[in-house]
């Protein structure tokens, strides 16, 4: 489930991300260094932009997560009204600082740097039509986990087939055919993250969607509370567009506009490396809360050393991939301007090799924020947000010239590491104890039984210890007899009629006693079928008496039964 979640939040992040990548490169290879200059003017405000949609896509994974755990969709339901709405709203605030304000945010990004006036026109140009995009940047964030957590693995890699394939289409329209400018670039954005939006909300014409937008009762600052999940994304976002400013002026001042646009070349290319974090981090956000809200320390633990191994291992694979293609890259993106070759290489290089870095500090934010330890993942927030590596940078500069400068972004990812390592020690040695890697708090109030299942035998077997279970929790044996019947029917179940090949059968069964209430959960790979609704059908147009009696009777024994189909798994939530 891990490694399908983070192929998944790849292709989520692969989005706009790729978008922005290829807006960078054709204009630099197209248009030329001015344009590439401009671009890089602008970069910053793709961070101003992320400034929401951390909040949205956070809580998202977090606390729709929560709430899927402990079986509460309708609260999900909510969740999920109020992350769209709450985007809608902070899109206007933005699209007239894009607009109306253009100018003064020109203004705060030039910084008071020596920019041609050519290079402002175009910066400004770019901004103008890129503001329409506002509203779907805010909105699709809070999609993508929808989809993942709703069992649909179909349109969000839709969607961003259909998004990439508008954007290309309309860039190398603009570049080639009608040889237009800026302008023409920043349509190409809008239309392909309109594009991509729609296609999200094709997803809630599924009959099979279990998660629904819906309101729920009034707005009130409870909904708005949930979003504090996104607190440290939110951070490292505000001081990227900070940091982002303040290299391009210290780049200014070191090699001129050739070296702003070296930045501009070298986000762009940073921008097709940052999926690789953002989906490990991201599943870590979304399986873990899972776990969390199931009190489940051992998936929690799971989940966790998981997501440290793709930081090292997979990640660090990827960047030297992207190291060794520095030099076609660079020559592509210089299109014949020898000065920016000579400076893009490098700084290519150097910049690829930051990524398990940056990784690994993702995913310790991630795990922090599932912990509850928020202060803590908002200071590697804002480490992560540039201030090491915009240290290391002005340091290195002052002394080596251009080449500290493109140094200092793998010396303040390095430092961002050590951060990150020292945090998670610091919690090893002082929060979880035995316990577990990043353990949830309260997680030792739940009690719980856990076990996977692949035959008959060992289902009965399970059944006997569920009934001690809750007999040692003070459940009634009136209530333990119909959990161990209920848990025996669906198991049997599942292994007997779930799956097409009777090979790998094998159910995970899981009871948590928690605030006076019984919930068994169910999940298995196999085919694809949801109780509930069966049942509901069932009721609503009674077909032969004699049919699925044992799906029926667990239906009227459990207090409350709920289905989603989450990355590929069935999971069945019963309720006594």
């Amino acid at each position: 489930m891990f490694h399908r979640s983070v192929g998944l939040n790849y292709l989520g992040a692969m989005t706009v991300m790729l978008n922005t990548a290829v807006d960078g490169m054709i204009i630099s290879h197209f248009l030329g260094g001015k344009a590439a200059a401009a671009f890089g003017l602008v970069m910053p405000v793709y961070s101003l932009l992320n400034l929401f949609p951390c909040l949205v896509k956070a809580s998202a994974q977090a606390r729709l997560g929560l709430y899927i755990g402990r079986g509460d969709l309708k609260s999900a339901d909510r969740c999920i009204f109020y992350l769209l709405l709450s985007g809608l709203i902070a899109a206007v605030p933005l699209t007239l600082l894009l607009s109306a304000l253009r100018g003064w945010t020109l203004a705060v990004l030039s910084a008071r740097m020596p920019y041609a006036d050519a290079t402002v026109s175009m910066a400004s140009e770019y901004l103008l039509w890129l503001t329409p995009a506002v509203f779907p940047l805010m909105l699709c964030p809070a999609l993508h986990p929808v989809m993942q957590m709703d069992g649909d693995a179909l349109h969000s890699p839709r969607a961003i087939q259909v998004a990439t394939f508008v954007n290309l289409s309309v860039d190398v329209l603009n570049a080639l055919v009608f040889h237009g400018g800026m302008a023409g670039m920043a349509l190409a954005t809008t239309l392909s993250c309109y594009s991509e939006f729609g296609v999200l909300l094709l997803h809630f014409r599924r009959p099979q969607s279990i998660l629904r937008p819906s309101p729920g009762g009034s707005f009130s600052p409870r909904q708005i509370m949930q979003l504090t999940e996104g607190t440290p994304m939110l951070l490292r976002e505000l001081f990227a567009f900070f940091s982002g400013i303040l290299l391009n002026r210290l780049a200014s001042v070191l090699g001129g506009e050739d070296a702003v646009a070296v930045l501009a070349i070298g986000g762009s290319v940073w921008v097709f490396l940052l999926p690789a974090a953002m989906a490990v981090s991201g599943t870590c956000m979304t399986l873990g809360s899972i776990s969390a809200g199931e009190a489940d320390a051992h998936a929690l633990r799971t989940v966790c050393l998981l997501g440290v191994w793709y930081s090292v291992l997979p990640c660090a694979i990827y960047a030297l991939l992207f190291a060794a293609l520095s030099r076609p890259l660079a020559v592509f993106c210089a299109a014949g301007n020898a000065r920016l070759m000579g400076m893009a290489q490098p700084y290519l290089c150097l910049l690829s090799l930051t990524l398990p870095f940056v990784c690994f500090c993702q995913t310790m934010e991630a795990q922090l924020v599932i912990g509850g330890r928020l202060r803590r993942s908002a200071v590697l927030g804002i480490l992560d947000g540039g201030v090491l590596v915009l240290a290391a940078s002005w340091l290195l500069g002052r002394s080596m010239g251009l080449r500290g400068l493109w140094l200092g972004r793998l010396v303040g990812s390095l430092l961002l590491a050590l951060a990150a390592l020292a945090v998670s020690f610091r919690r090893a040695a002082f929060g979880s104890g035995k316990r577990g890697f990043f353990p949830t708090p309260g997680e030792t109030a739940d009690a719980s039984l856990e076990a996977t299942l692949c035959t008959p035998s060992e289902v009965v077997a399970f059944s006997e210890k569920l009934r001690t279970f809750c007999s040692e929790n003070g459940l009634s044996l009136r209530v333990s007899n119909m959990a161990a019947l209920c848990a025996e029917e669906m198991a049997c179940n599942s292994l007997q009629w779930g799956y097409a090949e009777k090979e790998n059968l094998g159910v995970d069964l899981r009871a948590v006693y928690r605030d006076g209430a019984l919930t068994l959960r169910f999940r298995d790979t196999g085919k694809r079928f949801d109780p509930a609704r069966y049942v509901r059908q069932f009721q609503a147009a009674p077909q032969d008496p004699g049919k699925n009696v044992g799906l029926r009777i667990v239906s009227g024994m459990a207090a409350d039964m709920r289905y989603i189909s989450l990355v590929d798994c069935n999971v069945v939530m019963l309720t006594f």
